[in-house]
């Protein structure tokens, strides 16, 4: 059999637990292999590429295909994950930093070079970045970097939003996570980072971005953060197109 599931992943699921979501819908393929191309972070959603059987051939040429998201950035607050299923520190006050964001980004379009982040899949001497970041030995290496192209971002809402906000949107969506992540640990260290922010206004600004593949959103958001001195997360990630497959078209789960 040689098929591409185009999947709207949701938020919390991770890419193995979507290919066997979509075995169960589907008995028929429970027995065949089926892998994916182009990863999607538990806390992304939209489309996701299954590739069954002989298709898992071809995984290389859809790994290299542009995609599409939409973002959203939330200032004032970062993570070492780059977004909110990350251990988050600062808390500053942001919701006076839209002219500066919107100064700051037309210098990341084009080309530019990514460090990939440290809770990443990307192999370094044999093991994951993510490993080598729960082990607390990330100084023993050097982050790789990789040129990647930005070919367009549009701004397309703002909002300011309380602390009390925040909290509710991080703890719904960390209550649809599946599988161990630090959940406990994370949701505790937001409650109190969250507490002591309280009566804090912060800003998020949403965009749409067109990039070529190996690009992450979350990297790109928290160096935002970083030119800005106030720290920034992606508070959601949706990837609308993945090549010729747009999350209108995906199977729903």
């Amino acid at each position: 059999m040689h098929e591409i599931i185009s999947v709207n992943k949701p938020i919390g699921m991770t890419p193995l637990g979507t290919i066997y979501a979509v075995k169960h819908m589907r008995p028929e393929l429970r027995a065949l292999r089926m892998g994916y191309a182009g990863r999607l972070d538990p806390m992304a959603r939209g489309v996701l590429l299954l590739l069954v059987d002989e298709a898992c051939a071809d995984q290389e040429k859809f790994q290299t295909c542009d995609k599409e998201y939409e973002f959203e950035a939330l200032f004032g607050i970062a993570s070492d994950t780059y977004d909110i299923l990350g251990m988050p520190s600062g808390a500053a006050p942001s919701d006076m930093l839209e002219e500066k964001v919107l100064a700051l980004v037309p210098h990341f379009t084009g080309e530019i070079t990514q460090e990939l982040p440290p809770y990443s899949s990307y192999i370094v001497e044999g093991k994951p970045l993510v490993v080598w970041a729960r082990e607390g030995r990330l100084g023993e290496i050097t982050l790789p970097k990789r040129a990647v192209e930005i070919f367009s971002l549009e701004h397309i809402d703002t909002r300011t939003i309380s602390s009390e906000i925040v909290r509710d949107e991080v703890i719904h969506k960390l209550a649809t996570i599946h599988g161990d992540f630090r959940q406990e640990l994370i949701r505790e260290q937001w409650g109190k980072v969250l507490k002591d922010a309280q009566g804090t206004s912060f800003l998020t600004m949403k965009f749409r971005a067109h990039v070529s593949s190996g690009t992450y959103i979350r990297s790109l958001v928290h160096v935002w953060g970083q030119e800005l001195g106030v720290g920034a997360l992606t508070l959601d990630i949706y990837r609308t197109r993945v090549g010729d497959y747009v999350v209108e078209d995906a199977l729903q789960l």
